[in-house]
């Protein structure tokens, strides 16, 4: 059964491990589409859930409504841990209606 309220979020970029030079500048791009059944009103937040936080703000506004099926691009500056390693950077849709995640190698 179909949710009322669901969604799905795409990364675009980085690539799921991409390799970015330790304490490097890199753009994340997430595709969030609205997968439940019922329409989203303006203001909800996409916030920061996790993991090594690469990005300044904490939280993105999606300013307009997103009806079931439509879809919501968010563009972030980031900046890549110091030290090496595999790292995961999580954030959530409010009201926990699904998860955005960038998980990157640093060398």
């Amino acid at each position: 059964v179909q949710q009322a309220y669901d969604c799905f979020v795409e990364t675009r970029s980085p690539v799921y491990l991409e390799e970015i030079k330790a304490g490097g500048n890199f753009e994340i791009k997430w595709f969030l589409r609205n997968t439940g059944t019922k329409a989203w009103t303006s203001g909800v937040d996409v916030k920061y859930a996790s993991g090594p936080k690469m990005t300044t703000p904490e939280r993105v506004e999606i300013k307009t409504a997103l009806n079931p099926g439509d879809v919501y691009k968010i563009t972030l500056n980031a900046k890549a841990p110091n030290k090496a390693g595999t790292y995961t950077m999580t954030w959530i849709v409010e009201g926990q209606l699904c998860y955005a995640n960038v998980t990157i190698t640093v060398k």
